[in-house]
């Protein structure tokens, strides 16, 4: 454990999650933390790059009238600014609320009011210009709420239509950055572990989205929760592939903050470029839902139909060796998914890189998620670490 000691002691030491982030910075200032790919490339963050600019915006937003106990909001995936932005809240004491770029308008609106969101952080112009537009729909419909102010991460593009390059009241981050870093440092008040770290909002398919609130106790007793089920997993050599929403609790817990937690490093990535992203981040860990590992395996899978007749009886055999294998973790009380193993075995085939043989798999969901789904939520499914040998005529899988 990086941080020394019991749990108890953990728990007792490091208690809110600006604790937390103070710890990993100064224990772990010259490691990367956060990776987005830009073109061909991957542009890594350290946690010293974090500090400073969490620090920065800290103060940025403070000047534009964030305190303690306002709500701010995200709409985007996940990208090193949307961590910036969530720790730079937390450190004003105020409250999180994330989004996603696909949600209607409608949930848009419902969400800024009910929480009262005084500032959105937007990643594109594009979605910027949505929420724009449909906020100027309202005004014919006696709307009282003022649109909040936009923080938009990237400015406009070559490809960017005409009425997106330019709207009201939006600033640009880096600029917002630069504010932060000449101004004054704010003096908040440090969060207590009781206050509100961040709103989840459901995704409203029973009616409108409902806020959920969960304080740093919530998240830093999840965070002992998952170092407990992951024992051996974590560390500060963990790498994170994030193909999660950061916008899900589970997704921000045990990627973004247990990432941190720990020292970690993540690559975000998404479901056009994750095939790609794999062989680029290296990941040591894997979080996802059934559905993740599906589809990864159904892509796969797919291209393997097209290739060469040896190939294709390499493939056959590997997705053997993996239902043996399952049939041996299953046998030997370990969490084992149809879904996962498929998946697995599908990506080595894929020509992966060797490090993914050694990569820790975590799994959540429940079996409405996917009909091959035999697991509880947050299950370890299983270190992939493993040799396939022939002993007395009897195949067996070895750690």
């Amino acid at each position: 454990m990086q941080f020394g000691g019991t749990w108890a002691a953990f728990l007792r030491r490091y208690t809110t999650l600006v604790e937390v982030q103070n710890n990993s910075c100064k224990s772990f200032g010259d490691r990367p933390f956060i990776g987005d790919r830009k073109g061909d490339d991957f542009v890594w963050k350290t946690y010293n790059d974090f500090e400073k600019d969490q620090k920065a915006l800290s103060a940025a937003l403070h000047q534009l009238g964030v305190n303690k106990d306002d709500s701010v909001a995200v709409i985007s995936t996940n990208r090193y600014e949307w961590a910036v932005g969530n720790y730079a809240c937390l450190h004003l004491g105020a409250k999180w609320v994330p989004m996603y770029e696909n949600q209607t308008s409608e949930d848009w609106e419902h969400i800024i009011k009910d929480s009262g969101t005084s500032l959105v952080f937007v990643s594109r112009p594009e979605v910027a210009g949505r929420l724009v537009r449909h906020w100027e729909t309202l005004k014919n419909n006696d709307n009282t709420v003022a649109l909040p102010r936009i923080v938009l991460f990237d400015g406009p593009s070559a490809g960017t239509h005409e009425e997106d390059s330019v709207l009201p009241n939006v600033v640009n981050y880096a600029d917002v950055i630069k504010l932060g870093k000449s101004g004054k440092k704010p003096s908040a008040k440090a969060p207590s572990p009781d206050d509100i770290a961040t709103i989840i909002y459901t995704s409203g398919t029973t009616g409108k989205p409902k806020g959920v609130m969960l304080s740093h106790k919530n998240i830093v007793h999840n965070l002992k929760a998952m170092k407990q089920i992951a024992a051996g997993h974590y560390d500060k050599n963990t790498v994170h592939c994030a193909i999660l929403p950061w916008a899900h609790a589970y997704g921000q817990t045990v990627e973004l903050h247990q990432a941190m937690n720990n020292g970690a490093s993540i690559g975000t990535s998404s479901a056009a470029t994750v095939l790609a992203d794999l062989k680029e981040i290296k990941p040591t860990i894997l979080v996802g839902v059934p559905q993740v590992f599906g589809r990864l395996y159904d892509r796969i899978t797919s291209q393997l139909d097209n290739a060469t007749g040896i190939r294709k009886s390499i493939a056959n055999l590997a997705l053997s060796a993996a239902e043996e294998r399952r049939s041996f973790l299953d046998s030997a009380d370990r969490v084992s998914t149809d879904a996962m193993g498929r998946a697995v075995a599908a990506l080595r085939l894929y020509d992966c890189p060797a490090s993914f043989d050694c990569c820790c798999v975590l799994l959540a969901g429940g079996s409405a998620q996917s009909r091959a789904v035999r697991t509880p939520p947050l299950s370890l499914v299983a270190r992939q670490r493993h040799s396939y040998q022939k002993y007395q005529g009897s195949s067996r899988w070895t750690s």
